[in-house]
């Protein structure tokens, strides 16, 4: 409650900034597209970059008519017809909750033509959009917790040409409050809600304040290599809550991503469709994409961890989910020669008995690597401290949890 209070404060805050502009003219590239390997489609996930992981990609997209005038519901004229844009972006973790981003979208073929009567006839211009700055805070792992929870301000800095819809005139900025969990080792779902303080815009039928968006995203994970991922997102206006379809645009999403074996390259390819046709909102696109992750010695988190109830060595979904990172880290990073897998315990029960359960522990871990995974068995190494190396206080339910558990290190 308290984290969404906040949520809601700092959207105010942002509205506050820009409640007495006012503007025709604003950019049509509504997303940015967030990473190959673990976003949704055009939601965010939870999970941030390692510390000094370095990524890079780039989006190319074609947008059909998504800006156009209407009468009733019904189009009347066309401004912005056809986009074909490219994003260029990257991604760097500074620390392992926290990541740092930027996009410079380009459009390649932007048809358009001035909202008059009559209509001058549509132009063709290439041009670039606006920075987009985004900062990605991890408040809760998804992997340790029931839920992931991630903060993400932004912002998108005027670098365009605002006469040609790809850019806004001043500054906007806004934040992204993101929720995912794992349901399976593979299946993850997510939602976001998020807020967007700009100028207000008086545009024909479309007059806009503050903008609220909303989505749910899920990605399943087919393969060790192949990812589907499916978002619906929809947003509206403050002055305007789901009163009208010009406002308030909702599009689904899909796409493939595919892991290149032995490699640190992800492609995509996917497309969305205007559910409820609204300003900024193509009535379908297309899209495609490919990232590269840099992961060196000193960009692989050293250790992960897995931990288990009371009294058990069973591997649950969350367990699972670790161990398939890492398992990717290994087919990553060939260079890795071994995995240590350590088990722990807490206090509950004799020493000899706890070393006996931290061991089978390391056991299990071991064998869903080999047989899930086809690691060698002679890069896994297990071992057993029991309980006599807690990671927190035993005298808590919260504390034992970390305890009972199992450390995983790479060693090169």
């Amino acid at each position: 409650m308290k984290l969404l209070k906040l949520f809601v404060l700092l959207g105010l805050l942002l509205s506050s900034q820009f409640a007495h502009a006012l503007t025709n003219r604003f950019s049509v590239i509504r997303h940015h597209p967030g990473m190959l390997d673990s976003d949704y489609t055009y939601l965010m996930a939870t999970e941030t970059l390692d510390q000094y992981e370095l990524q890079f990609s780039t989006f190319l997209s074609y947008g059909y008519r998504p800006l156009e005038l209407t009468v009733a519901g019904n189009r009347n004229q066309g401004v912005v017809d056809h986009l074909v844009q490219q994003q260029f972006n990257v991604y760097y973790g500074l620390k392992d909750f926290w990541q740092i981003e930027a996009s410079f979208p380009v459009a390649w073929l932007n048809r358009f033509q001035k909202p008059l009567n009559p209509a001058p006839g549509f132009t063709n211009k290439v041009g670039i959009g606006d920075v987009y700055l985004r900062s990605r805070f991890q408040l809760l792992d998804r992997n340790h917790n029931f839920v992931g929870l991630s903060l993400s301000p932004y912002m998108t800095i005027p670098t365009g040409n605002e006469h040609n819809y790809i850019s806004d005139r001043k500054a906007t900025g806004g934040i992204t409050l993101a929720v995912d969990k794992v349901i399976s080792s593979r299946v993850n779902v997510g939602i976001n809600a998020s807020v967007k303080a700009r100028e207000d815009i008086a545009f024909q039928d479309y007059n806009t304040e503050t903008v609220y968006g909303a989505g749910f995203g899920a990605q399943v994970k087919v393969s060790d290599h192949v990812k589907l991922n499916g978002d619906i997102v929809t947003q509206t206006t403050s002055n305007r809550i789901l009163k009208d379809r010009v406002t308030s645009p909702t599009e689904v999403t899909g796409e493939v991503v595919y892991s290149i074996p032995q490699s640190n390259f992800d492609v995509m390819a996917g497309g969305s469709y205007a559910i409820v046709k609204g300003a900024g909102a193509p009535r379908f696109s297309t899209h495609t994409g490919v990232s590269y992750r840099f992961k060196t010695r000193d960009k692989v988190k050293p250790k992960r961890m897995v931990f288990f109830d009371h009294g058990m060595s069973d591997l649950d979904d969350k367990a699972m989910n670790t161990l398939d990172r890492v398992a990717d880290d290994l087919k990553d990073q060939p260079n890795i020669r071994l995995v240590i897998a350590t088990g722990f315990t807490d206090n509950t029960g004799d020493k000899k008995s706890n070393h006996k359960l931290a061991l089978k522990r390391a056991k299990v871990v071991k064998t869903y690597l080999v047989r899930i995974h086809q690691v060698a068995p002679a890069k896994i190494k297990i071992q057993s401290v029991g309980e006599s190396a807690p990671k927190a206080s035993n005298q808590t339910a919260k504390g034992r949890r970390l305890n009972r558990r199992v450390e995983l290190e790479l060693k090169y």
